[in-house]
C-alpha cells in the first residue's frame, strides 16, 4: 500500500508538471479543438462502455477518483486562462455539445457513440413532443450491427432444427438452444483466416470482442496451438473467416474446424463480432425466446420468407433473467425486411431505439452467460458450500467473485448510488403512501442548475408496488432539436439504458415495468456531457408507490389513490369529474378564439408535433393565412420540416358530457400540397376536407355529440410538402335549437387540460403481467350454462385458438374443432341445458326444460317497412378494410363499437390481435360508465329454414361486464348468447343454431365497472343449415375400391376435415374464379375440386381426409389427376399412415397431370388418406385435384408401365419384377441427384443445369449479338454464339431476374465458375446465393464492373453443396435501361475451384493443389488473391462497412467528397466505371470554381513508426480538371507532398508517395474544382505502410 501511495504522488507530480509544461506550448488551435472533441467522444465511450461492463469492485480506487479530479481542475483553469483568441469560441469546441452538433450535420461515424446517445434522446422543444433528434434514424440504420443483424443467419444441425420444432425438450438454458453442445471445459481455440487477418483492424475488432469475454465471463478464447488451447478434452476450434454473410453455427458442433464468417467489408464490427460469438457458445437470439410475445410484436407480412424465416423463429429456452431489448442478440427493427417496413415492434414502443444500441456483450449478456455456464461454480468453494455475494439492487455475481452492478451504483454489493454530492441522497426508499419530490440542484431557487455534474438517484418501494415518477416541470436545455443536458430514466429493467428527457414539458409519468423488478427505479442526470451549453431552470419529480389499481396511471386530469389489491380512486383537479378524471364538468357552450385563456381544447400528448397559436402570416410562402378570421390570433399546423408527410396533428376535448352540440368553427387550406382536415368525435370522422380550398376563410357548422360521454378533435394531417399549413378559428359548440344563451363552459383554472396522460406512458403501455394466450390454453372446468331458446340442439365448445398459434382464415367456424378445454357457449335450447365440458373433441348439449324466450323493448327504432327483409341470405362480418359487414352500429345505445388491429390501448384487457385477418370490433371501456350499452344490428333477416350463427368473442379483463346476442323482432327480443365475466386472453367460439324466424340479429355489450372491460367480437357468420357438430363416434374402416369425382350424385370417400386444417376444398365445374390460375374445365365429367388461394394467407391449408381404410392386400394403389397452374402455387401433399407418399410444389403449367402411389397398406390398423392443399405466396395459387381412385395391389407390375422417372432405366428383376437402374452421372434412389459436372453454355440443344425461377418479376432472355439497348449490355457472347442477359428496358427499379438450379446434386465440394457482364450507367446488383434452410449469399456486385461492350468479367466461388441446397443466380434492375446484365459459360464442377477461376494479383502465381487453386504472393503481398501489402498500417477502400482511416472535415473547406459504385452524374467526367465496389469523388456541378473538399486522417491517430508509403488511385477525367494534392506531416505542420492538375483521361493511375517520419502523423487529400462542371475527381483503394515507396511495385 505505501508503494502504491508513492506511485500516486509522483504520478500526480508528473501530471501537473505535464499541465505546466503543456500551458505554455502554442499549438494549432483547430487541432487542438479536434484532438479535445476526439478525448470526449473517448470519454463518452468509455461511459457507455462502463454501463454494459461496470467494474465488479467496491468502487473506483480513491487515487483514479483524485487524479481525474486533479487533471479535470487543471485543465479548466488552463482553458480560462487567457489565450489570445476567442475564449467562448475555444471552449465550445471542447465540450460534447459540439459533438451532438457535428453529429446532427452528418458529420459523424454511424458507429460512434453519440449516434447511440442522440437515438435514446427524446426531446420537447417548439411544437415537438418526444421528438428523436432530426435525421438520427437515417444516421443509426448505416450502423455495422444494423448491417450484421439484417446479414446474420445462423446455422443448425440437424437435431438443433428438429429442437427448434419441438418445444417438449427438457433442460433448458435461456437464449441457449436445448441441444446446442457447450465449450464444456469454459475454452474455445480459434484462428483467424488470411482473409480477415490481411488488415490489422480486422484483427483488433476480433480481439476486442474476445477481451468482453475475457473480462466479464469465465469463457477463454485462446490461440489455437498455445498451451492454454491444449488444456481443453476436445480439438474443437473456431476459425474466423471472411465468407458470404454473417454467420455461426450455435453450440459447439464440430469435432474439429467450426467457422465463424464475418465478411469483410459488412460484419466486421464489435457489435456483430460478439453477436456470432456468441452463437458460437450456443446462444439463440433475443427475439427467439419462447417469451418473446410478451415484448415483441412479430410483423411477418413484412418479413422476408415470413413466419419461415428461421432467424425469426421461437426457441424453447429457460428464461430465468428478463427479455433484454439492449441485447447484442436483440435484432435490429427492420432486420430481414422485404419492404423497409419494420419486422417487429416492441411491446413498449418508447424504448425502440435499444435495439441496434448494443456496442457488444451488454449487462444481462453477461448475466445470461454466467448462467448458463455456472460462471460463479469457482466462487463457492471446493465443496460448494461458500456463500455467494449477496448483491443488491440488481447487481449479480460474475466470475471474478465480485458484483457486478448496473450503471449508476457503486459499492461491494452494489448498495450506494455514484452520484454527486450536490444532488441530495442517492439511495430514496419509500415506505407504503409516501410521496417525495427529488429536484436538479438549485431548482428550489428558480434555478438555473449547475453544469458539469452527474446526479444517480435510486428510488425503491415496497414489495408489491412500483414505482411511479410524474415530472412535475421540466426545463432541461436542448439545441438544434436534441439533448444538451438530459434526465434518464431507468423503468423497464434496472440495468438497462433508460429514455433521455429533455427540454420543456410537465405532467408526464412512467411507472416501472412488471418485466424487471417493479420495485426500483434509477434516474439519472447529466448536465456534465455538454458543461458548456447553458443550463436551463431543471426539473421537479414526484415519486411514489403504487398498486396494481394506480400503476396504469388511470387518472387524466387528477391524483390517484390505490384501492385494495387491484382497484383505486381518483381525486379530480377542480372543473373535472367522472371517474378517471377525465370529463369536463358541465354541459354548458365552449368556445376557442385563441386571444386569451379558457379554451377547454388542448394539444393530445400523444403525438409528435402541435398546433401553435399565430397571429399574421404563417413562416412558409404560399400557405396558410395572412392573418385571423377574426381578432388577431388563429391556431394553425405548421408543416415545414423536419415534419415528415402524413404527421398529424391533434387539438381536442376532454371527454364531454352527454349532450347534443351545434359546433361552428372557421378553417382555413390553403397550399399546393394541401393534406386534411378531420373533425372526428370519440375518433371517428363526422366531418373533412382534404386538398386546397383557397386562399380564404371558410366556415364550416356540424351536429356533434350524443348521449353519452364523447370527446371532440381537429384533425390535421400534412400533405406531400410544407405548403400544407392548416389554420382553424372562432370554434363555438352551443346547445343546438337553444333559444337562450346557454352558460359557457370555462376551462379549470387550477390545471391546464394539457396535463393528462403522458407522451411516453399512456395508461395503456403498461403490459400485462399475465402469461400470454399462445403459451398454454385454460385447463378448468367449463362452467354449466343455461340459455333460454325454442329449440334444443347439439352445440359445441368454443375453441380456445390463440390468435398466434395458427393464422387466421376465413373458412366458416364450424371446422374449428377444441383442442383443449374452455369456457362452452350458451346454446339455443328448449329447456335450460348443463353444457358438459369438452375434453379432446366437443360436446354435445343435454335437453333440458322448456323455458320461455326472454321477451324486452327493442333497443332501437323499429325498421321502416320500405327495406325489404333479407330473406334466407348468407352474412358476413370480419371487420376487414374493403370487406361488406352485415352488422352496424345502432343509434339509441351509450356509445359504439370500435374497429381494430393489434391490442386495445388499455392493459390486461383486450386482445392482441384479431382472431382471423387483421381487424375485429370491440367496445372500449375506458371513458364509459358502468352498465353502459353499445350495440351492433343487422337489417331485418327473415329465414325459411335453420341457419348457424357463428363467431369469435374475447371477454378478457379484471372488470368484465356481459356480451349477448338478440334476435330482435317488434314484439319480442329472443337470446341466442349471454355469457359475462372475465374469460381468459383468448379467443372463444361460440355456434348457435337459429331456427326460421324474422327479426334483426342485435349483439349488445354491457360495460362493466371499471376500465379493464374491453369485449371484443370478430368472424361472424349467418349460414344456412344447422351447426355442423364433428361426430364422437370412430366411422367403420372403408374397403377398396374408393373413388371420388366430385360429380354431383356420387359418394367421394373423402370430406373437408374439421379441425386440423385452416379452410375447406372447393367443388366446382368450369374455370376458378381467378385469372391465370386454376383449370379452365375438369379432368373427367364436368366437376373437380380445388383450393381457392384468393382471401388466405401465406401457408394456410386445407385437408380432405379419408375415413381409415382396410385391406387385406398388402399394396393399395392410389392414382388422381391434378393441376397446378400459377404463379403463386404452393403445394400438393398426399399422406398416408402419417408419411408422405406424393408431393409436388410450384407452377407445373396449365395442364392436368396424374400421378399414380403405391401404398403399403397397414396391416396392424386401418389408416386415413388425406390430400393436404398448401396456399402459396399469392392468389394465383389455386390447386385442384381430380378423377381419386384407390385399388387392390401395385400399381406398377413390370416395365411395360414405364415406372422410372427420367435419369433412369427400368430393368427387369426376376425377384421384384423390375428395378430403375439410374442413368450414367445420376444416382439417388430417385436417380434426381446429379453427380459430375453441368455447364450452361446457353447454345441450342443444351441441357442447361439452370432454369428461370417462377416467383421473381421476369426472366432471363437468351440472346446473341449485341443487346437492343445502347451503351449497355455486352457486343457477343464470351464463347459460342449465345448468352443469358436481364433486360433493363421496360422494367421498373429492384425488379429481380433470377435462374436455380433444376438438379440435385450430390454432397460435396463444388466450384461454380461463370462469366458476366455489368456495363451500362443504370447496373443494378448481380448476386449468387446458396438457398436451403437459410439464405447464405455467395457473390455480390453492384453497379458498372466491366469497361466496354467487350469486357467480360470471371468468377470462381468455392461451395459445399448440400444435396438439398439450390444455387441461385439474380439479377437486379438498377435506375435505368442502361443496365443490362448478362452471363454466359456457366460451369459447376465437382472439387475445389482450380487456377481456371482464379485470378492472382500484384504479381501472385496460381498452383493447382489437391484443395484447389492456391495464389503464391511475393514476399511483400498477402491475402486469397494477394491482394494487400503485408505492412499495410491503415486502408480505405469506400466500401460499405468497410473501415476507413479518413473523413470528411467539418471545417476548412466548401464541400464534402461524395461515395458512388457507379458513374459520377454528370456526362464526360469522373470514372467510366468503378476499380471495384465503392470510390470516392467530388461533384465539380453546382460548385464554384477553386471550391474544395478535403479528406482527413485527423480524427485517427497512426501509430508513430517511422517512414510511410501512401499508395493510391486516382481519376482525373474531364476538360474542365481542377487539382488534387496530397498533404501530410505533423498535426497542425501539414504540407504539401504531391500535386497534380489538368485532365489525365478516363483511367485509374495508381501513385506511390514516401511520407516522412512523424509524432503525430496527418494525412489530407484536397481536391479542387476546375473552371466548370467536368471537374470531378475521383480516389480510391488509399493504403498506408509502414516502409518506403522505393522498390515496391504499385498496387494491382
Amino acid at each position: 500500500m505505501e508503494i502504491e501511495r508513492k506511485g500516486f504522488s509522483l504520478l500526480a507530480i508528473f501530471v501537473l508538471q505535464c499541465i505546466a509544461v503543456c500551458a505554455h506550448v502554442e499549438v494549432n488551435r483547430k487541432a487542438v479543438g479536434k484532438l479535445e472533441s476526439r478525448r470526449i467522444l473517448d470519454e463518452l465511450r468509455k461511459r457507455h462502455t462502463s454501463h454494459v461492463f461496470k467494474r465488479s469492485t467496491s468502487g473506483l480506487r480513491q487515487e483514479e477518483a483524485d487524479i481525474d479530479e486533479l487533471l479535470l481542475r487543471s485543465l479548466n483553469e488552463d482553458e480560462e486562462a487567457p489565450s489570445g483568441g476567442n475564449s467562448a469560441d475555444h471552449r465550445q469546441t471542447e465540450d460534447g455539445a459540439k459533438l451532438i452538433e457535428d453529429a446532427l450535420k452528418g458529420n459523424v461515424d454511424s458507429n460512434s457513440d453519440v449516434v447511440n446517445l442522440l437515438e435514446s434522446m427524446f426531446v420537447d422543444e417548439g411544437n415537438t413532443h418526444n421528438a428523436h433528434p432530426d435525421g438520427i434514424a437515417e444516421i443509426a440504420s448505416k450502423k455495422g450491427k444494423v448491417y450484421g443483424d439484417t446479414h446474420d443467419s445462423h446455422r443448425l444441425t440437424k437435431q438443433e432444427m428438429n429442437d427448434l420444432q419441438d418445444s417438449s425438450t427438457g433442460r433448458k438454458r435461456r437464449n441457449f438452444l436445448t441441444s446446442a453442445p457447450l465449450w464444456a471445459d469454459k475454452i474455445i481455440p480459434y484462428t483467424i483466416a488470411s482473409s480477415l487477418s490481411v488488415k490489422q483492424s480486422n484483427i483488433d475488432v476480433i480481439n476486442k470482442g474476445i477481451k468482453q469475454f475475457t473480462d466479464y465471463t469465465c469463457l477463454k478464447w485462446v490461440p489455437r496451438g498455445s498451451t492454454e488451447a491444449s488444456k481443453a478434452s476436445y480439438s474443437t476450434y473456431i476459425e474466423f473467416f471472411s465468407g458470404s454473410g454473417c454467420w455461426s453455427y450455435v453450440g459447439r458442433v464440430f469435432r474439429d474446424k467450426q467457422q465463424i464468417s464475418l465478411k469483410d467489408p459488412g460484419c466486421v464490427s464489435v457489435s456483430t463480432t460478439v453477436h456470432e460469438m456468441t452463437h458460437a457458445i450456443g446462444q439463440m437470439h433475443e427475439q427467439s425466446r419462447s417469451d418473446r410475445d410478451n415484448h415483441v410484436t412479430m410483423l411477418w407480412a413484412n418479413t422476408q420468407d415470413g413466419k419461415e424465416n428461421f432467424n425469426m423463429a421461437k426457441s424453447s429456452t429457460h428464461d430465468y433473467n428478463p427479455y433484454d431489448y439492449e441485447s447484442v442478440l436483440q435484432y435490429s427493427l427492420t432486420s430481414f425486411s422485404i419492404n423497409g417496413k419494420p419486422t417487429m415492434e416492441f411491446r413498449d414502443r418508447r424504448l425502440d431505439f435499444l435495439a441496434d444500441s448494443a456496442t457488444g456483450l451488454m449487462f444481462y449478456d453477461i448475466q445470461d452467460i454466467t448462467d448458463a455456464y455456472d460462471c460463479t461454480k469457482p466462487c463457492k468453494g471446493a465443496n460448494g458450500n461458500t456463500p455467494l455475494k449477496q448483491c443488491q439492487n440488481g447487481g449479480f455475481v460474475i466470475h471474478n467473485c465480485n458484483c457486478h452492478c448496473p450503471d449508476g451504483l457503486t459499492g461491494t454489493l452494489c448498495e450506494s448510488a455514484a452520484t454527486d454530492a450536490e444532488c441530495g441522497p442517492g439511495i430514496i426508499t419509500l415506505a407504503e403512501g409516501e410521496t417525495k419530490t427529488i429536484t436538479s440542484p438549485n431548482f428550489n431557487n428558480g434555478g438555473p442548475y449547475p453544469t458539469g455534474k452527474k446526479c444517480v438517484w435510486l428510488v425503491k418501494v415496497p414489495n408489491g408496488k412500483n414505482v411511479a415518477m410524474t415530472i412535475n416541470e421540466m426545463d432541461v436545455t436542448t439545441n438544434g432539436g436534441a439533448c444538451n443536458h438530459w434526465l434518464e430514466i431507468q423503468y423497464n429493467l434496472i440495468g438497462q439504458t433508460g429514455p433521455r428527457r429533455c427540454g420543456k414539458l410537465s405532467h408526464e409519468t412512467y411507472v416501472t415495468s412488471d418485466f424487471g423488478d417493479p420495485t426500483m427505479m434509477l434516474l439519472k442526470f447529466d448536465s456534465a456531457f455538454a458543461a458548456s451549453a447553458t443550463a436551463g431552470k431543471g426539473f421537479s419529480l414526484t415519486v411514489t408507490p403504487v398498486g396494481a389499481g394506480c400503476k396504469s396511471a388511470p387518472c387524466v386530469y387528477g391524483t390517484c389513490a390505490d384501492v385494495g389489491t387491484s382497484d383505486f380512486k381518483c381525486t379530480c383537479t377542480n372543473g373535472y369529474t367522472g371517474r378517471l378524471c377525465d370529463t369536463l364538468e358541465g354541459t354548458g357552450d365552449i368556445s376557442c378564439n385563441f386571444e386569451g385563456s379558457g379554451c377547454v381544447f388542448s394539444n393530445s400528448k400523444t403525438l409528435s408535433y402541435d398546433w401553435i397559436i399565430k397571429s399574421g402570416s404563417t413562416p412558409s410562402g404560399s400557405t396558410g393565412p395572412s392573418s385571423a378570421q377574426s381578432g388577431s390570433s388563429y391556431l394553425y399546423a405548421e408543416t415545414s420540416s423536419p415534419v415528415p408527410s402524413g404527421n398529424k396533428f391533434v387539438f381536442e376535448t376532454p371527454l364531454l358530457q352527454g349532450v347534443q352540440r351545434c359546433l361552428t368553427f372557421w378553417y382555413h387550406m390553403y397550399g399546393s400540397d394541401m393534406g386534411t382536415l378531420n373533425v372526428l368525435v370519440d375518433g371517428s370522422s363526422v366531418w373533412t376536407r382534404t386538398g386546397d380550398q383557397g386562399n380564404s376563410w371558410k366556415k364550416a357548422d356540424i351536429t356533434v355529440g350524443t348521449t353519452t360521454n364523447y370527446k371532440v378533435a381537429f384533425e390535421a394531417i400534412k400533405g406531400s410538402g410544407y405548403r400544407s399549413d392548416i389554420a382553424i378559428d372562432a370554434i363555438s359548440m352551443t346547445a343546438c335549437g337553444s333559444s337562450t344563451q346557454a352558460p359557457t363552459t370555462q376551462a379549470p383554472t387550477t390545471q391546464a387540460p394539457t396535463t393528462q396522460a403522458p407522451t411516453t406512458k399512456a395508461p395503456t403501455t403498461q403490459a400485462p403481467t399475465t402469461q400470454a394466450p399462445t403459451t398454454k390454453a385454460p385447463t378448468t372446468q367449463a362452467p354449466t350454462t343455461k340459455a333460454p331458446t325454442t329449440k334444443a340442439p347439439t352445440t359445441q365448445a368454443p375453441t380456445t385458438k390463440a390468435p398466434t398459434t395458427q393464422a387466421p382464415t376465413t373458412k366458416a367456424p364450424t371446422t374449428q374443432a377444441p383442442t383443449t378445454q374452455a369456457p362452452t357457449t350458451k346454446a339455443p335450447t328448449t329447456q335450460a341445458p348443463t353444457t358438459k365440458a369438452p375434453t379432446t373433441q366437443a360436446p354435445t348439449t343435454k335437453a333440458p326444460t322448456t323455458q320461455a324466450p326472454t321477451t324486452r323493448q327493442p333497443t332501437t327504432q323499429q325498421p321502416t317497412t320500405d327495406v325489404p327483409p333479407l330473406v334466407d341470405q348468407d352474412l358476413h362480418c370480419t371487420f376487414e378494410v374493403g370487406t361488406f359487414c352485415f352488422l352496424e352500429n345502432v343509434l339509441g345505445d351509450n356509445f359504439n363499437w370500435t374497429n381494430r388491429q393489434g391490442r386495445t390501448p388499455s392493459s390486461q384487457t383486450g386482445p392482441t390481435s384479431a382472431f382471423e385477418g387483421t381487424r375485429y370490433s370491440y367496445i372500449e371501456a375506458t371513458g364509459k360508465r358502468r352498465n353502459a350499452k353499445a350495440s351492433l344490428q343487422s337489417a331485418t333477416v327473415s329465414t325459411s329454414q335453420p341457419f348457424c350463427l357463428s363467431f369469435a368473442y374475447h371477454m378478457y379483463g379484471s372488470n368484465i361486464g356481459s356480451l349477448s346476442v338478440l334476435m330482435v323482432s317488434s314484439t319480442t327480443s329472443l337470446t341466442l348468447f349471454d355469457e359475462s365475466g372475465n374469460k381468459g386472453n383468448q379467443w372463444n367460439v361460440a355456434y348457435i343454431s337459429v331456427p326460421p324466424t324474422t327479426g334483426q340479429i342485435e349483439f349488445t355489450a354491457v360495460r362493466g365497472n371499471s376500465f379493464r372491460g374491453d369485449i371484443a367480437i370478430d368472424d361472424v357468420h349467418f349460414l344456412s343449415g344447422d351447426c355442423v357438430i364433428p361426430s364422437t363416434t370412430t366411422p367403420a374402416p372403408l374397403t377398396l375400391p374408393l373413388s371420388c369425382t366430385f360429380e354431383s350424385g356420387t359418394t367421394c370417400f373423402l370430406q373437408d376435415v374439421t379441425s386440423t386444417d385452416d379452410f375447406n376444398w372447393s367443388r366446382r365445374s368450369g374455370r376458378t374464379p381467378s385469372g391465370q390460375t386454376g383449370p379452365t374445365s375438369a379432368f373427367d365429367g364436368t366437376r373437380y375440386a380445388y383450393i381457392e388461394a384468393s382471401g388466405k394467407r401465406n401457408g394456410n391449408t386445407a385437408v380432405l381426409e379419408s375415413s381409415p381404410v382396410l385391406t387385406g392386400d398388402p399394396f393399395m394403389c392410389l392414382s388422381f389427376a391434378y393441376h397446378m397452374y400459377g404463379r403463386n402455387i404452393g403445394s400438393l401433399e398426399v399422406v398416408y399412415n402419417g408419411t408422405t407418399v406424393f408431393y409436388e410444389f410450384d407452377n407445373k403449367g396449365n395442364q392436368w397431370n396424374q400421378a399414380e402411389v403405391t401404398l403399403l397398406a397397414s396391416q396392424s390398423s386401418a389408416s386415413p388418406i388425406q390430400f393436404v392443399g398448401t396456399r402459396g405466396t399469392g392468389f394465383r395459387g389455386d390447386i385442384a385435384v381430380d378423377d381419386i381412385q384407390v385399388t387392390t395391389g401395385e400399381c406398377v407390375t413390370d416395365c411395360s408401365d414405364n415406372p422410372c422417372g427420367p435419369n433412369s432405366v427400368c430393368v427387369a428383376d426376376a425377384v421384384t419384377t423390375y428395378r430403375c437402374d439410374c442413368a450414367t452421372g445420376f444416382t439417388g434412389t430417385a436417380c434426381d441427384i446429379v453427380m459430375g459436372p453441368v455447364s450452361c453454355t446457353f447454345e441450342d440443344g443444351e441441357d442447361c443445369f439452370l432454369e428461370n425461377y417462377t416467383f421473381d418479376n421476369f426472366d432471363w432472355t437468351i440472346r446473341s449479338g449485341k443487346t437492343p439497348s445502347g451503351n449497355t449490355g455486352p457486343n457477343s457472347a464470351i464463347q459460342g454464339s449465345k448468352y443469358a442477359y436481364m433486360e433493363a428496358s421496360g422494367r421498373r427499379k429492384d425488379q429481380t431476374a433470377a435462374f436455380i438450379t433444376k438438379y440435385k446434386f450430390e454432397s460435396g465440394d463444388r466450384c461454380l465458375i461463370f462469366n458476366y457482364h455489368m456495363f451500362g450507367r443504370g447496373v443494378g446488383e448481380l448476386k449468387v446465393m446458396q438457398e436451403s434452410m437459410y439464405s447464405v449469399e455467395l457473390f455480390s456486385k453492384t453497379g458498372q464492373q466491366s469497361s466496354s461492350a467487350n469486357d467480360w468479367q470471371t468468377e470462381g466461388i468455392d461451395i459445399y453443396h448440400d444435396a438439398n441446397d439450390t444455387i441461385v443466380i439474380e439479377a437486379k434492375r438498377g435506375g435505368s435501361f442502361a443496365g443490362d446484365i448478362a452471363l454466359d459459360n456457366i460451369r459447376y464442377i465437382p472439387g475445389r475451384c482450380g487456377c481456371e477461376a482464379i485470378s492472382c494479383l500484384n504479381g501472385g502465381t496460381c498452383v493447382d493443389t489437391a484443395a484447389g487453386g492456391t495464389c503464391q504472393c511475393g514476399s511483400i503481398f498477402s491475402g486469397l488473391r494477394c491482394e494487400s501489402y503485408v505492412d499495410t498500417i491503415l486502408s480505405c477502400t469506400f466500401d460499405d462497412g468497410g473501415s476507413c482511416f479518413l473523413s470528411d472535415v467539418t471545417s476548412g473547406d466548401n464541400m464534402d467528397w461524395q461515395r458512388t459504385n457507379v458513374r459520377t452524374p454528370s456526362g464526360n467526367t469522373g470514372p467510366g466505371s468503378p476499380t471495384d465496389g465503392t470510390y470516392a469523388y467530388i461533384e465539380a456541378s453546382g460548385r464554384r470554381r477553386g471550391a474544395n473538399a478535403i479528406l482527413s486522417s485527423e480524427n485517427t491517430v497512426i501509430p508513430d513508426v517511422g517512414p510511410r508509403c501512401l499508395r493510391f488511385l486516382y481519376n482525373m477525367n474531364g476538360r474542365n480538371m481542377g487539382t488534387l494534392s496530397v498533404w501530410a506531416g505533423d498535426r497542425g505542420s501539414e504540407s504539401e507532398v504531391w500535386s497534380l492538375s489538368g485532365d489525365q483521361g478516363d483511367v485509374w493511375t495508381p501513385v506511390s508517395i514516401d511520407i516522412p517520419a512523424s509524432t503525430d502523423l496527418v494525412v489530407m487529400f484536397k481536391g479542387i474544382r476546375g473552371n466548370g462542371y467536368r471537374s470531378d475527381i475521383a480516389v480510391d483503394t488509399i493504403l498506408l505502410l509502414n516502409s518506403a515507396c522505393s522498390g515496391v511495385p504499385l498496387p494491382a
